[in-house]
This record gives structure tokens, C-alpha cells and sequence, in this order.
């Protein structure tokens, strides 16, 4: 069975727009699809930064940087 949200729903801001932080976390009827989603989306962008360095250093570059690592 899939999770809808209802609509026009009003809750308390977590984080104003535009701030970042470390750490976050989802909450709601679809909390865990949104988790599963943002996983695959982060092994996708993982993905396409090791191809990206790979062809830097195929060009002589040198790629520096661990995108698993926050700045």
C-alpha cells in the first residue's frame, strides 16, 4: 500500500530554507520511502563523482577529495 500526504497539511518548520546542517532526519507516513530514495540518489552521485575522477585523472588531472567526507 502506498503513502500519500494529505493535503494541505501545516506543521512547524524543521529547518528554515536555505540553512544546512550535518545531520537531519524524516518523519511522516513516508519517512522510509523518502529514506530508501535519498539512499539511491546518494549512491548515484557516488557514483558519477568516481567516474568524474577517474576521467580527470585519464586526462592527466589529479581528482582530490573524498565525497564521503563533510566538509
Amino acid at each position: 500500500m502506498a503513502s500519500r500526504p494529505g493535503l494541505h497539511q501545516h506543521a512547524a518548520e524543521v529547518q528554515g530554507f536555505g540553512t544546512v546542517t550535518r545531520h537531519w532526519g524524516m518523519r511522516g507516513p513516508t519517512a522510509y520511502q523518502l529514506h530508501l530514495l535519498s539512499g539511491k540518489h546518494a549512491q548515484e552521485q557516488l557514483e558519477l563523482v568516481d567516474a568524474l575522477a577517474e576521467r580527470v585523472q585519464t586526462l592527466g588531472g589529479v581528482a582530490v577529495g573524498d565525497p564521503g567526507t563533510p566538509r
